[in-house]
């Protein structure tokens, strides 16, 4: 019998820029929307920065899976990846990352210096990140935190909207929850099948508990600042009826409980993000944020 075609180097390479996780650079429109400044410059100017950082992004993937491929070979999932799976050499894969990167600073520049040197710094941590801080504990999650904030961070140098310390201290607690959740979920998926995490990772089994239980916290923290955002001077400005947003509190806390439910039992597979993006409830949980937002513009 004859062996199946290989595929096309074009579509190994699409599989590899990950486009699914771009769905992460929508929160390069939080500035606009935390800000309510809904205008077509500022509309433009973040879909430039979603752009950018959509590039960024997929560069930094194809680093990542150019430099893990080795040892991506021997997990179940990631050896499936098309550089371990040997669909699509290292060299080119860091040659298309180099063009994404190229391409990434072009469309940052063009909007504003702010956003290129967002974009440099995301890029250039991303590589560290590769290299070294994805194999050290703790400063791992912590670094993806940081990545996320980077693209609420790009979505203001890309507009011009000053961020506020509000929206800079919720965003850190929950995204540093996410990450710490992806790192539970992790754990107790090694768990549930009875496989030892990844030696790179430097997490044990036994971490487990300890990991969730700082994930909760930092959710939680995140709640309690946006709590205290609702009761300030500066949201009164924004919204006729800010009290309404205390309801988006116990939205919050169900949506963080979710996930790490989800990741006790094993069903967390992969990014926080995209997995909610997959679930129907996390779904009505955003439909539910926005209509209480909509009642109290």
């Amino acid at each position: 019998m004859s062996s199946p075609l290989p595929v096309s180097t074009v579509k190994a390479l699409w599989r590899a820029m990950r486009p699914h996780q771009w769905i992460k650079n929508v929160l390069v429109l939080l500035p606009m929307l935390a800000g309510h400044r809904f205008t077509l410059p500022v509309l433009l100017a973040s879909g430039y920065a979603f752009a950018a950082f959509s590039l960024a992004a997929s560069a930094g993937y194809l680093v990542n899976d150019a430099c893990d491929a080795a040892s991506d070979r021997d997990d179940l999932e990631k050896r499936h990846r098309p550089i371990a799976a040997g669909l699509l050499t290292r060299s080119t894969a860091l040659a298309v990352a180099l063009i994404l990167a190229i391409g990434a600073g072009a469309i940052a520049i063009a909007v504003s210096a702010n956003l290129f040197l967002v974009v440099v710094l995301y890029l250039a941590a991303s590589c560290i990140y590769t290299m070294l801080l994805k194999r050290v504990v703790l400063l791992d999650v912590f670094t993806l935190a940081g990545f996320y904030v980077a693209r609420i961070l790009a979505g203001g140098a890309a507009t011009g909207i000053v961020l506020s310390e509000w929206l800079l201290g919720f965003s850190l607690m929950a995204f540093l929850a996410l990450a710490l959740v992806k790192r539970y979920g992790e754990l107790t998926l090694c768990a549930h099948n009875g496989r030892s995490p990844s030696a790179n990772r430097g997490y044990q089994l036994a971490d487990a508990p300890l990991i969730g239980a700082v994930a909760a916290g930092a959710g939680f923290s995140a709640v309690t600042v946006f709590g205290i955002y609702v009761t300030s001077g500066p949201v009164r400005e924004l919204y006729s009826r800010p009290m309404i947003l205390l309801f988006a509190a116990p939205v919050l806390v169900f949506a963080v409980c979710r996930l790490l439910l989800m990741a006790h039992r094993g069903q967390l597979k992969g990014d926080p993000i995209i997995a909610a993006a997959a679930d129907q409830t996390s779904w009505f949980c955003l439909l539910g944020l926005v209509a209480i937002f909509a009642a109290a513009y």
